[in-house]
């Protein structure tokens, strides 16, 4: 990596991050970019309004301030004064306004569209309707911009916690560049983060991040740059870490998991990550709803035995779930009442079972249990254990049901033919309770299980109306006791993420999703 003198304070020209990451699926856009290669470039080089702490605490970054008013359905966005882009464009309200209106525009199909469905404005693409009118955030009026560094947005609902979504790649801001040329944009990107593409997109082979001395925010880069390498598988990036030539690594591969972190000197984490396992359950399932669903959703949720399967099948490098969101958020609690039905209990599913069996209008349970899931996906070698622990304790038939991939699993639930409860696997879009919590509100599009509970949608309605912190928390709390207690959904784990770095390396720490914080990093050379 050439460097050419762009060192942060304290770094030195040797002080390159030497890292491994894996090449991006799509143009280098924050819209388009929504998997983990792309997002270490993305989320290093672009800063939104608001940045992220590792335990997911929201600090303001381009933006001075975030104001609601007081029905919380406007928000009034002041900038920090003087900030550019790394190539000397302003980042004013312009930047944040057009590029929110380019990504919610369903012509232009980015992955991340559904992030703006709350601003007012917003039109979804319905492919049953081609000739649907395009939304436009601003014509809509959900942006206003009031002057250069003043922005307002304005909400179809009121929702008290929008702020804390902010820091999400789909709300960063784009130069005037991207829009004379988005297809030359996507290979040489020009951000406002905290570094800044050193040379050319070396395509399956990597990507040199340098320090852009234009970043003043809460990421301010205590090293020289990172050298992503794409190339190296993680069998040989461990050994390259072992030996000095790598010195961070965050992709451990399966023989190293067992002593990684005496190998490396304790220089390793493995800590909770934004992934929770559930199985849903379909609200409207012969057997499974009402009365008889309430009691017998409880009884499959006490006859797993999570904590034997986080052991035996994944060598516990996953968290046995203790609540609808998970530990990376702030407000997360494992003792929640209602929660003890998350507890393995053979005798207690056994009598909820012969309770339901012995309901008037239900009677016993007939056929074969039947979970989906999808074969390719991080959790497929458990779903056998989930029903063989079902079945021995609750003496029925099962069986597991594969699609071949997450994709065609994905298009028979949205194509609503399911007969059956699944495996999902669903990973926050920002650290906050609502990215979990929301797709359980009737008529959500996340909520494709069909749930409807008027308790738990007016919960949530409350939640959206808190003038306090504290008080979303408790309101998001309370719902999920009433989730608790009609089990949409039957929480089973939390991800975790490991990493790793060498010799000499300080600073190692995850961002709440799992990606290093490089910036925080040095190496000591």
């Amino acid at each position: 990596m050439l460097l050419t003198g762009c060192t942060a304070a304290g770094g030195t020209a040797r002080d390159v991050i030497r890292a491994t990451g894996t090449e991006p699926a799509n143009p280098l856009i924050p819209a388009e970019t929504v998997e983990l290669g792309g997002a270490r470039v993305v989320d290093n080089i672009f800063a939104g309004l608001v940045a992220y702490e590792s335990d997911g605490t929201v600090v303001n970054d381009a933006a001075e301030s975030i104001e609601p008013s007081t029905d919380k359905k406007v928000f009034t966005v002041t900038l920090r004064s003087g900030l550019t882009f790394s190539d000397g464009d302003p980042v004013d309200s312009d930047a944040f306004v057009k590029a929110w209106d380019w990504a919610a525009d369903s012509a232009n199909a980015t992955p991340l569209q559904g992030a703006f469905r709350d601003i007012r404005g917003f039109v979804a693409d319905d492919p049953a309707t081609p000739d649907i009118e395009r939304g436009s955030l601003i014509e809509g009026g959900g942006l206003v911009v009031v002057d250069r560094t003043t922005f307002e947005i304005h909400l179809a609902a009121s929702q008290a916690d929008f702020p804390q979504r902010l820091g999400q790649r789909a709300y960063f801001p784009l130069p005037p560049a991207f829009f004379d040329n988005p297809d030359r944009f996507g290979e040489h990107p020009i951000g406002n983060g905290p570094y800044l593409i050193e040379g050319n997109w070396r395509h399956r082979d990597g990507i040199d991040l340098a320090v852009n001395p234009r970043y003043d925010g809460p990421r301010n880069a205590q090293n020289a740059g990172v050298a992503l390498d794409f190339a190296t598988d993680p069998d040989t990036a461990y050994v390259d870490v072992l030996a000095g030539f790598l010195d961070v690594i965050d992709t451990l591969p399966e023989s190293a998991l067992s002593h990684y972190d005496d190998e490396l000197n304790h220089n390793a984490l493995d800590v909770p990550g934004a992934t929770f396992t559930s199985i849903v359950v379909p609200a409207k399932l012969p057997h499974l709803t009402g009365v008889e669903g309430v009691l017998r959703r409880s009884a499959l949720s006490m006859a797993i035995d999570r904590l034997s399967i986080v052991a035996d099948v994944f060598a516990d490098r996953r968290i046995v779930a203790r609540d609808f969101t998970s530990p990376v958020v702030a407000g997360y609690s494992d003792v929640i009442p209602g929660a003890e039905v998350l507890s393995f209990s053979d005798d207690t599913a056994k009598e909820r079972w012969a309770q339901a069996d012995g309901l008037k209008k239900a009677g016993p349970w007939e056929g074969t249990l039947q979970i989906a899931y999808a074969a390719d996906g991080p959790d497929a070698g458990a779903v056998t254990a989930v029903l063989r622990s079902i079945s021995a304790v609750l003496g029925i038939d099962v069986e597991a049901v594969p699609y071949p991939t997450q994709a065609d699993l994905d298009a028979a639930v949205a194509a609503g033919t399911m007969t059956m409860p699944w495996v999902r696997t669903q990973t926050a879009a920002y650290p906050g309770m609502l990215s979990y919590l929301s797709g359980y509100v009737s008529k959500a599009p996340a909520n494709t299980g069909g749930y409807i509970s008027k308790d738990y949608d007016a919960t949530m309605k409350a939640a959206a109306l808190s003038a306090d912190p504290g008080d979303i928390v408790g309101s998001y709390r309370d719902a999920q006791r009433i989730l608790f207690t009609d089990l949409p959904a039957i929480p089973l784990w939390y991800s975790t993420r490991q990493a790793g770095a060498g010799q000499g390396v300080a600073g190692l720490a995850l961002d709440w999703d799992g990606v290093p914080q490089y910036w925080a990093m040095t190496t000591g050379r």
